[in-house]
């Protein structure tokens, strides 16, 4: 597994699910879909119009805030690697239980 990847991946989820107002005053985050986990998404997509309601991990239309497109470049391309991407639904599972 690269550690590169997952740590990428841990921090950018991470400070995106814990932190959504520090960038919501910011007009320059961008909407980084398909990455949110299970009620983690910052925003409203799938038929609904709130924050958390992301019903599983990974949904293509949710989102959770990015910096830039670079982070949320890096964060898809550390999903790609199943090692990580079963990490991070593991630690989904576990909040979410």
């Amino acid at each position: 597994m690269n550690k590169k990847l997952l740590a990428a991946a841990i921090t950018g989820l991470t400070l995106t699910s814990m932190a959504p107002n520090a960038m919501a005053s910011s007009a320059n985050y961008t909407h980084c879909k398909g990455v949110a986990l299970k009620k983690m998404n910052d925003c409203g997509a799938k038929g609904h119009g709130c924050a958390g309601k992301a019903a599983a991990d990974f949904i293509a239309d949710e989102w959770v805030k990015t910096a830039n497109q670079a982070d949320c470049d890096a964060i898809k391309k550390a999903i790609k690697n199943p090692a990580v991407k079963k990490y991070l639904q593991a630690i989904s599972n576990k909040i979410n239980s």
